[in-house]
């Protein structure tokens, strides 16, 4: 997976506008701002 991975281009996201994603970790979620790789 691959999100705003390109850190030479500027980029303005609104978290607020993202959903939440389930975390492998039990009990957490996160919005995915910026994003290499899977799990």
């Amino acid at each position: 997976m691959r999100i705003n991975d390109d850190l030479t281009k500027p980029i303005i996201v609104d978290a607020t506008k993202l959903d939440w994603v389930a975390s492998p970790a039990v009990g957490v979620d996160r919005r995915m701002l910026y994003r290499v790789g899977d799990e």
